[in-house]
């Protein structure tokens, strides 16, 4: 990597990202030639309590080493690195960083956390990729790679099992190229060996916190952190602190002070769980303060009180009827989004 970091020849880092049904799409890697001269790295969304299987399933058919990316790790061409499970992989001057930041679109591993690193610190060498998934992830960190002269592609919605977020990287990212997986792994190959032309290779804007694991992970390297944008009338769903719009003309995105950031979609989806919750919460509230009328008229009977049982019973069958209101809301209300599959099961490496 330090020669071609030294001239800035060739598009030598190649980041990847996907969710839903991304498992599938990068099969492509198996395509990937032992020669590659560039480093991939790889983030899905996987459950964060998982067995961290996702390097083996890669290595059953992949001509190049896979392993899990270290903090502190050096990055060598013909590589592949896979951000763990709950840590976000970000991209520092020649080495990784691995850590528990803030989460991103509700999500650690966040893929815009990677895109935006490597788009901070290489610049053109860049290639990034969104695979199949849902929701919006990957959009912004595209948007950042193409803006510092970096290449964009995108898997052909059509062929996505979860089209959501390749399409929404077409839409606010943009992308240079839109494949189906078939094709990514020839049309990367000649990516990264197509020389980069004189007026593309401009300085980077950044050459990282110079300590692995350091503040940038933990703030997700987020470019405008200096720059908290406008104050919004909107709460975090991760920590409940008052978010910040952030000025982007592209994309609309939003983030906490303790760095957790979320597109306007993700924080919608969040909004729809909990008022879904709130709804839950309400309903056994209702439910538990109508038997507690119910056992108290009960027993004002059972102590032959005169006015208290009706007082009682009334009361139990107005809660009812209210708790009956917010049942059928809940049962025909569509709500939230069902949670989003992991990318990664432990039956696939079965």
């Amino acid at each position: 990597m330090g020669q071609a970091k030294q001239n800035q020849l060739l598009r030598d880092i190649i980041v990847v990202g996907g969710s839903s049904g991304a498992l599938h799409a990068l099969e492509f890697i198996g395509h990937l030639p032992p020669e590659l001269p560039a480093a991939v790295f790889v983030v899905l969304h996987v459950a964060p309590g998982g067995p961290g299987l996702l390097p083996d399933i890669i290595r059953r058919y992949s001509k190049l080493p896979v392993d899990h990316a270290r903090d502190g790790g050096g990055i060598a061409a013909g590589c592949i690195y896979v951000a763990p499970p709950d840590h976000h992989l970000s991209l520092s001057d020649d080495f990784m960083q691995v850590a528990r930041g803030p989460k991103e679109n509700r999500h650690r591993p966040s893929v815009d956390v990677l895109f935006r690193s490597a788009a901070k610190i290489y610049g053109p060498r860049v290639i990034g990729v969104v695979l199949s998934g849902m929701l919006d992830d990957g959009s912004a960190g595209l948007l950042e790679i193409r803006r510092r002269g970096g290449i964009g592609i995108v898997q052909d919605p059509k062929d996505a099992l979860f089209p959501e977020m390749p399409s929404n990287a077409l839409a606010h990212g943009g992308a240079d190229y839109c494949v189906p997986q078939s094709q990514l792994a020839g049309l990367l190959t000649r990516a990264a060996l197509q020389p980069i032309a004189k007026e593309e290779a401009f300085e980077t804007a950044g050459t990282g916190s110079g300590e692995a694991g350091g503040s940038e992970v933990v703030k997700n390297d987020n470019e405008q952190y200096d720059k908290p944008g406008t104050p919004s009338d909107f709460s975090c769903p991760d920590c409940g602190g008052v978010l910040r719009q952030i000025d982007d003309n592209k994309m609309l995105r939003f983030r906490c002070r303790v760095g957790h950031v979320l597109s306007g979609s993700t924080l919608l989806a969040a909004q729809s769980d909990n008022v879904e919750q709130a709804l839950w919460s309400a309903l056994r509230a209702l439910e538990e303060k109508a038997e507690m009328a119910r056992k108290l008229k009960d027993y004002s009977l059972s102590r032959n009180f005169k006015s208290a049982p009706k007082k009682f019973n009334e009361e139990a069958r107005k809660l009812e009827a209210d708790a009956s209101v917010i049942r059928n809301l809940l049962k025909n209300t569509r709500g939230s989004e069902a949670p989003e599959p992991m990318a990664q099961d432990v039956a696939t490496a079965e």
